[in-house]
């Protein structure tokens, strides 16, 4: 009884005047038929409310805001008085803490930052707070309680943004109150001192009738959602206006996907749109079998975030929290919950990916195959390592160390002149899911996991093996913002350069996240983003390139299926350019989808093996080369055992393996084997 109240008082507050705005706005000019389907799906009853913690709580006022940290927990800014106005939420929906803090006395929107500080508007208290994690105030923007117009106070303020260079963006001045003639954006450097400000109250250029939310994207173009004058104004961070959108709707929240595309949302009409840089629509969604203030459904959608696997979470008028499941990338097939049904049925296309590779391409170097590709051989040995998986094996001196995994934390040493393995003396923490490096004759292991699944914490701290003296010491503390394991981890020009991971072992916070350590100085440098998100997966550098070939999103989940992760495998290969210092991302895709796989560069190609797939049973036997001027695919010998968890060493030009689990999941091994192009002969000129 007292939503549907609520919502009578809302409608004659808010809708009525927008009514009016329909005339002065875009509602003629927005598409009645999405151009596609975008493939969204409510998840029923997804945020667990009330939680049997608190099962007096109600959420009896607007959802004013929601945001997404790094680890996919789910932030929920409320009015009413049932609950309290900001309570953080695990990614599976279920409760996970109230935020600490001061009590906000009217809340808008919250933003999450890279570092996980929250943001709340507080748009009654006319003022906007920074919080870390514990709650303690880091910065306050405006006076708090004090309603003003210069520029050092707010009249209810309604969101914030920030660009690359930390620099604050705010937008101020709902249409609560009509005799009000702030209607304006802000921008403060990254301490709070004042900038700029454009924007006044009207329908022309450069002027807002309620600048409801703002946007600064990757590419630091600011959107302001203009709500009452159906449009989206897009400027540059000096206020200079670039567009004026009027076909997307009464615009109320937008939001950045990890490939440059946005969503925007429509209480007003009750639908999400997603669009492209230019304004292209894309497609949108709606709920039309679900009425006003039904739960389900985006009528009065208010706010909008969106997660690391690209799933969206929308707060209501009504007090609804909902979350809509996205769809697997375009490229890739849309898995089945039912796993058993998965693996006893695959689809055409999973066929079609999995199928033997019907050609062989010409080698670089003038090489070509002669009587098949290549040749996986299993090294009988002297000695034996421990079988372990999440491993690594890294080569110093001619010597081949196997280090880390969920198994074992003795070091075992190869040597493949005798092929004679050694127990060394020293031993390891629990360490594993990680890509280390060689610097100065030691071992750099840098975006590692510690602890026990599912949750497995990054390594706060870098690790260092001395293979010639035989010493683990511990090196340098990590950033804490910049924690993660699973990391693609490359050695370049004395630098050592992390991208992508997760933050939260196999739960949440896959990333795209790309660092710079520099071991001589012990300092970090925070660089691009990479285009996709991705774990799981080993990285490889050459020619002043760094590829990132494999992997998945790890923080994927279903309702029902936890480990539905296995199949949101990433098959696009993106490539970092040191010189230019950009990235992109290459037309030829992986093969097959596969996470953990191994990774070398050998003969003027880069191989792929192993891995991890969507299909449950014995890990991937497969062997691929990629040839990079013609961006073609080349399928070789397969391995003797299926592996995947260990990582590649290149030595005396051939490729060797050791370790790893041999099925999807736990396991593992202790063989190694080699590979070479032995089977190949000059091409005759």
């Amino acid at each position: 009884m007292k939503r549907i109240i609520l919502f009578v008082l809302w409608m004659l507050a808010v809708w009525m005047p927008a009514v009016v705005a329909d005339e002065v706005g875009g509602a003629a000019e927005i598409l009645k038929t999405s151009p596609t389907d975008l493939g969204y799906t409510n998840v029923p009853n997804w945020l667990q409310f009330p939680p049997a913690e608190h099962p007096d709580w109600e959420f009896d006022g607007v959802v004013a805001g929601v945001a997404v940290d790094s680890r996919d927990n789910v932030y929920v800014s409320h009015r009413g008085n049932s609950a309290p106005r900001l309570t953080v939420w695990k990614p599976d929906g279920s409760f996970l803490r109230i935020f600490p803090g001061l009590r906000p006395t009217r809340p808008h929107m919250v933003n999450i930052d890279k570092e996980d500080n929250v943001w709340l508007v507080d748009d009654g208290g006319h003022c906007i707070r920074k919080m870390d994690q514990e709650g303690k105030v880091l910065l306050t923007l405006a006076e708090p309680g004090v309603k003003g117009f210069d520029n050092y106070h707010y009249n209810h303020p309604t969101d914030i943004g920030w660009d690359l260079s930390g620099n604050l963006y705010v937008t101020d001045g709902d249409n609560s109150e009509s005799e009000s003639e702030n209607r304006r954006v802000l921008k403060y450097d990254k301490n709070g001192k004042f900038i700029k400000k454009w924007g006044s109250i009207g329908q022309g250029i450069g002027q807002f009738d309620y600048p409801h939310s703002i946007l600064v994207d990757s590419k630091e173009t600011v959107f302001v959602c203009d709500r009452n004058n159906w449009r989206i104004q897009v400027f540059d961070t000096d206020g200079n206006q670039e567009a004026n959108w009027k076909h997307i709707g009464r615009v109320y929240k937008m939001c950045e996907d990890k490939n440059g595309d946005y969503f925007v949302s429509d209480g007003r009409v009750g639908r999400i749109t997603k669009f492209k840089r230019d304004g292209t629509v894309i497609g949108f969604f709606e709920t039309p079998d679900k009425g006003p203030g039904e739960r389900g459904g985006l009528n009065n959608a208010h706010s909008l975030a969106i997660c690391s696997n690209g799933d969206l979470i929308t707060g209501t008028y009504e007090g609804w929290v909902e979350r809509w499941k996205a769809p697997m990338d375009g490229h890739e097939q849309r898995f089945s919950k039912n796993v058993t049904a998965l693996t006893t049925k695959r689809t055409k296309k999973m066929d079609s990916l999995m199928a033997p590779s019907a050609t062989v391409q010409k080698l670089a170097g003038g090489f070509r195959f002669t009587g098949g590709p290549g040749k996986w051989t299993m090294l009988a040995c002297t000695g034996q390592p421990d079988g372990r998986h999440e491993t690594t094996f890294v080569e110093c001196q001619g010597k081949f160390y196997l280090i880390g995994g969920r198994e074992s934390r003795k070091i075992d040493r190869f040597n493949p002149q005798t092929k004679v393995w050694t127990k060394m003396k020293a031993t390891s923490p629990l360490i594993h899911h990680f890509q280390p490096v060689l610097w100065d004759n030691k071992i750099y292991m840098v975006g590692a996991m510690t602890g026990n699944y599912p949750k497995e914490p990054p390594m706060s701290h870098i690790q260092i093996y001395d293979p010639l003296r035989d010493e683990w010491t511990e090196g340098g503390e990590i950033p804490e913002a910049r924690q993660r394991g699973s990391a693609g981890t490359v050695l370049y020009k004395g630098k050592i350069y992390m991208v992508g991971g997760i933050t939260l072992g196999h739960t949440s916070g896959t990333n795209n996240w790309f660092d710079e350590y520099d071991p001589a100085t012990d300092t970090w440098k925070v660089l691009p983003d990479a285009p996709h998100i991705r774990d799981h997966f080993h990285a490889v550098v050459l020619d002043d390139k760094l590829y990132c070939i494999g992997g998945r999103n790890t923080s994927y989940h279903e309702p029902d299926n936890f480990t539905a992760f296995f199949g949101a495998v990433t098959r696009e290969i993106d490539c970092y350019d040191f010189k230019t210092k950009t990235w992109t991302t290459l037309k030829a895709k992986l093969p097959v989808g596969s996470a953990a796989g191994g990774v070398a560069y050998l003969n003027g190609k880069i191989l792929y093996f192993g891995g991890e797939t969507a299909q449950e049973g014995p890990a991937l036997n497969r062997t691929w080369a990629f040839d990079l001027q013609t961006e073609t695919w080349t399928e070789l010998a397969n391995l003797n055992q299926g592996r995947h968890g260990s990582q590649a060493i290149v030595y005396d030009n051939k490729v060797y393996i050791a370790a790893g689990s041999p099925n999807r999941g736990g396991g593992r091994t202790n063989t190694i084997e080699m590979f070479s192009f032995k089977n190949l002969r000059k091409e005759e000129k």
